[in-house]
């Protein structure tokens, strides 16, 4: 197929303020990539799609280092022209957010403990934009994504999408009457503190079939913490969409933003794990320093174990390009037929 004229595969996104010369490199990666995809589909049509990529030599650029380069399923042949989060967006400012935004107190105590001696040297803000937490627009330091998240007093002030809404239902469908909601707001460790109490407090406890059983929790609390705090960290924040938590009668569900980052067998994970792929990696580096994660891989196997234990089945996981939910069985009643979030 003969190239056609005109067509900018490329395109120079001019520098701004604040912005690294790696997310400017993304941004137009991420244009070849929809300009691409636009070509390729019409290339296809005409049985041309060899032709058109010895023209464009878009894959020996671009294609090569996607995680998805590769791969024979189909579903995953057509990820790699969904652009993967830029690795500069945690580093982005937030519009409208400053300095005034954050819990002052907490991100110098993270950075002095993170990096003690480059803290004293160079001072807080100059290690806290290293780190990718704080970045500099027009002169002045400005809270970034990653910043904004972890200590920002209520980030959902510039961002109201990044909340979690929590909620119970009476009955097994998503369609059944709403029995409690709550909103909840704030930097990560506080929806994750919340949205706890909330299953905490819309859950039953087991009967006792023994005495080391009194108290026993309707679903394994450390199984969903695990759920959450992945949920939370590795969600797509670019999306609109807000991580919710579902409570029906006889499961509980965690949907979220954003599907997995590179194509995977989900059971293989769950009952193997080992493989750790951060979608937001200065979030999960930092939540890290703060104790929330570990990132070494097992948190798909622990959730599958302890459910198991507890409800004697397993939990249930769909992934797309655009969520990715858990479904996990309470150990009071039967999975239901219906599918997630049905």
């Amino acid at each position: 197929m003969p190239a056609k004229a005109g067509i900018q595969w490329t395109k120079k996104i001019p520098a701004c303020a604040g912005m690294t010369e790696q997310f400017r490199d993304n941004l137009e990666c991420a244009y070849a990539r929809t300009r691409l995809s636009h070509h390729v589909r019409h290339a296809r049509e005409s049985g041309h799609l060899a032709a058109a990529r010895e023209k464009t030599g878009f894959e020996s650029s671009c294609t090569q280092a996607s995680p998805w380069a590769g791969s024979s399923s189909t579903a995953t042949k057509e990820a790699t022209i969904i652009p993967p989060t830029p690795s500069g967006f945690e580093r982005s400012a937030v519009a409208g957010s400053t300095l005034e935004d954050l819990d002052g107190a907490a991100l110098e105590a993270f950075v002095r403990k993170r990096a003690p001696s480059f803290a004293e040297r160079l001072g807080v803000e100059r290690v806290a934009t290293t780190l990718g937490l704080l970045t500099v627009v027009g002169g002045h330091a400005v809270p970034t994504t990653a910043g904004l998240l972890l200590f920002g007093e209520l980030p959902q002030l510039a961002r109201p999408e990044w909340g979690l809404v929590a909620l119970r239902f009476s009955g097994s469908r998503i369609s059944d009457e709403v029995a409690e909601r709550l909103e909840l707001e704030g930097p990560l460790a506080k929806l994750l503190e919340g949205a706890m109490s909330f299953v905490k407090g819309n859950s039953h406890c087991a009967s006792a079939n023994t005495p080391e059983e009194l108290n026993t929790s309707e679903y394994p609390l450390e199984a969903i913490r695990e759920a959450l705090i992945n949920a939370l960290i590795h969600r797509d924040y670019r999306l609109t969409g807000r991580v919710a938590l579902r409570i029906f009668d006889h499961r509980l569900e965690i949907w979220s933003p954003g599907g997995a980052i590179a194509p995977m067998d989900l059971q293989q994970a769950m009952n193997r794990g080992g493989t750790s792929f951060a979608r937001n990696p200065i979030l999960v580096a930092t939540a890290r320093g703060l104790g929330l994660v570990e990132q070494i891989g097992r948190g798909l196997p622990l959730i599958g174990r302890l459910v198991a234990e507890s409800s004697g089945r397993q939990p249930n996981l769909r992934s797309s390009n655009s969520d990715f939910l858990l479904q996990l069985p309470s150990r009071l009643g039967p999975l239901p037929t219906t599918g997630p979030g049905n």
